[in-house]
């Protein structure tokens, strides 16, 4: 193991500890206190569930401000976690509403800024091939801790819920380990990109139609998932929801047990499965949740794909036997043919629906020998104008001549068409390989 990894791995087991007691205050304890003890309204519960999530707005600017101040991104995330371990102990010291919110929005919002820094720290000092593991490791420390501290922490306040204070006093002793911790990680300064704005990269929402849909998606998404927690607790804390036990409101000790004992005795158990998911595994690629369309989505296996030959397939057909090695056959056999395609049978398994196509005078695009029987007089090979997207290869000179599929064919139809012309334009062939057979059940599925 090298020297930066080892030093690194040996803090982070430490800080784990620490982001486990963390982690509690931000599911579960913080807002369990405004409701039970400040029996805080909508504003104070509104601002210490959301301050989570002004970090994570927050994290492009201040990546940006330690990019431009040339400090080490574990010493900046370790200034960051004193300031929240300050705003813990202020919180303590001083417990009247006003200043509990304003110290829970400033310490959970440097908590989650750090992340961004955090994953810089990882990316420099964890081997690619053992960074999933490494991480795994130290998260299922972070998610034991979080389950038992949620238990005991819960159980004291079930008691007496005016020992909040010595709560906010734990939290504020695991932010300053927090602190140490990072501070003695080895790291780097960021190396500074192109522009000074810390939200250039949204200029990429207007021109890469795939980055744009997939982020309106994550953050939907993301929503959901950071309120579902605050939800939870303000449901179940609220003497105003009437959630009981036994005839008997439920005590802040089964109100942490719901919240943060359970669903992290869950994690605990998924966690070892995911870290060695993530070391070997597109994470981007098994997240694409929504339907991008017929052209966006099948860009994303095209980029993805290393093969000589590329090779589209529908969701909603059959293959024939020795379907794939006809087009791959024809397309390694002669490079001047760019894309093949496939004939293309009804269900009945006799009547022709594609056997390739060709353009007429008024650009209408037909299918040859459509809805024909098969009878044999289509099984020569031959170049045609162009072959349906539901099968069809193309070589990977073809494709890195022409690019992907143009995403502007939003309905999944006319996108095959333009490939072919558009390989044809670039010298290419394009032909029908009849011995590449599939049955199609058109327009089946989206």
């Amino acid at each position: 193991m090298l020297e930066r990894t080892r030093i690194t791995y040996r803090n982070e087991r430490w800080r784990a500890l620490a982001a486990g007691i963390l982690e509690t205050a931000a599911t579960v304890f913080l807002l369990l206190i405004a409701v039970r003890r400040f029996e805080a309204g909508p504003m104070a519960k509104a601002l210490i569930a959301g301050g989570g999530s002004v970090g994570l707005m927050l994290a492009p600017w201040v990546v940006s401000r330690v990019k431009a101040s040339g400090l080490p991104s574990a010493k900046a995330a370790a200034r960051l976690s004193a300031v929240g371990a300050a705003s813990f102990l202020v919180m303590a010291l001083a417990p009247v509403l006003p200043i509990y919110v304003v110290g829970c929005v400033v310490a959970l919002t440097c908590s989650s800024a750090i992340v961004p820094l955090l994953t810089q720290l990882y990316h420099e000092n964890y081997p690619d091939r053992e960074r999933g593991r490494l991480f795994a490791r130290t998260i299922m420390i972070r998610i034991a801790t979080a389950a038992l501290f949620s238990h005991f922490a819960g159980l004291a306040l079930s008691h007496n819920i005016d020992r909040f204070q010595w709560l906010l006093l734990v939290f504020a002793g695991a932010a300053g380990l927090t602190s140490y911790c990072l501070g003695r990680c080895p790291s780097k300064p960021l190396v500074a990109g192109d522009g000074t704005h810390p939200f250039r990269a949204l200029r990429y929402v207007r021109s890469d139609r795939l980055f744009r849909q997939t982020l309106i998606a994550w953050m939907f998404l993301g929503f959901a998932m950071l309120m579902i927690s605050p939800m939870r607790v303000e449901y179940l804390a609220n003497p105003r929801h009437g959630v009981r036990w036994n005839g008997e409101l439920l005590t802040a000790g089964l109100v942490a047990l719901l919240t943060g004992v359970i669903p992290n005795v869950a994690r605990l158990i998924m966690n070892p499965l995911w870290g060695w998911l993530f070391d070997r595994m597109n994470f981007f690629v098994l997240r694409l949740m929504l339907n991008l369309g017929f052209a966006a989505g099948n860009n994303v296996g095209l980029r993805a794909a290393p093969g000589d030959v590329l090779v589209l397939l529908n969701q909603d057909t059959v293959v024939y036997p020795g379907w794939l090695s006809a087009l791959v056959e024809v397309l390694r056999a002669d490079p001047a043919v760019g894309v093949a395609g496939a004939k293309a049978l009804y269900p009945d398994g006799i009547t022709i629906q594609h056997a390739g196509g060709y353009v007429n005078a008024r650009g209408e695009g037909y299918h040859f020998s459509y809805r024909e029987k098969d009878e044999g007089q289509f099984d020569q090979m031959r170049d045609v104008d162009y072959v349906t997207g539901a099968s069809l290869g193309i070589s990977r000179a073809a494709f890195e001549a022409i690019g992907p599929l143009d995403e502007r064919f939003d309905l999944a139809y006319f996108e095959d068409m333009d490939w072919c012309y558009r390989a044809r334009a670039a010298g290419f062939r394009v032909v029908y390989a009849p011995q590449a057979v599939l049955v199609h059940h058109e327009a089946s599925v989206a």
